[in-house]
């Protein structure tokens, strides 16, 4: 998917990020293939610009995780406490006993569980996105049992105008996609509903599994994304 690089400060920052996470992605293809298309968008000096960021934030990551390790040695100088030596053998078995109960009473998980899980994991990929809804519905429209249409609903928090947020929600939708095609064969057909705060706008993208991946069957956004 191509774009047209927007040159407000801070989308222009946030733009980067979201590609640095792409490119991170090593072993996720459709995530490569979005960020070769977007870096190779960019105009020469861009691309310079992009390296430079991309340079800079690893130096900041490398100076957050030697903080963090001084920290934890002074922690462990001044406030570090022995633990309590092991119980006895015999009180280690009466616990044990104890436990097992609870651990016989835990509910198996269902199809639609696993589904929503997935959801959730994917969605934490997502910058700015809260989780509103998730439903996993049986899919009528096929005779085979286990089929399951699923209907997400997300809150977009970020604040950037129509044209880019939309290119957004399309990439963070074709990338559930992608990987639901992958993690969930009993998923036949997903939509997305988006709700932008910062916009005041409404979207919704649908895909139905075909050969070879999920492809688009509906896509809506408002006027609010026109602007």
């Amino acid at each position: 998917m191509g774009f047209r690089f927007w040159r407000g400060y801070n989308g222009r920052y946030k733009k980067f990020d979201e590609m640095m996470k792409l490119e991170g992605k090593t072993k996720d293809a459709q995530a490569q293939e979005t960020f070769k298309a977007w870096h190779d968008s960019l105009s020469d000096s861009e691309k310079a610009e992009f390296a430079a960021y991309k340079k800079k934030q690893m130096k900041l990551g490398c100076g957050i995780v030697l903080a963090f390790v001084l920290a934890l040695g002074v922690y462990g100088v001044f406030f570090w406490e022995p633990q309590q030596p092991p119980q006895p053998a015999q009180t280690q078995q009466v616990e044990q006993k104890t436990e097992q109960p609870k651990q016989e009473t835990q509910k198996t998980a269902t199809p639609e569980d696993k589904i929503k899980d997935k959801v959730k994991q994917y969605v934490k990929d997502y910058n700015g996105t809260d989780i509103n809804d998730i439903t996993v519905n049986p899919n009528l429209g096929t005779e085979k049992d286990g089929d399951y249409v699923v209907l997400v609903r997300l809150t977009w928090n970020v604040k950037n105008n129509g044209k880019l947020s939309r290119e957004m929600l399309e990439m963070y939708s074709s990338d559930m996609a992608a990987r639901m095609y992958k993690d969930l064969p009993e998923a036949q057909e997903l939509a997305v509903f988006w709700t932008v705060p910062y916009l005041n706008g409404q979207a919704k993208v649908s895909f139905e599994r075909a050969n070879g991946g999920m492809a688009f069957t509906d896509k809506v956004f408002d006027k609010n994304f026109s602007k």
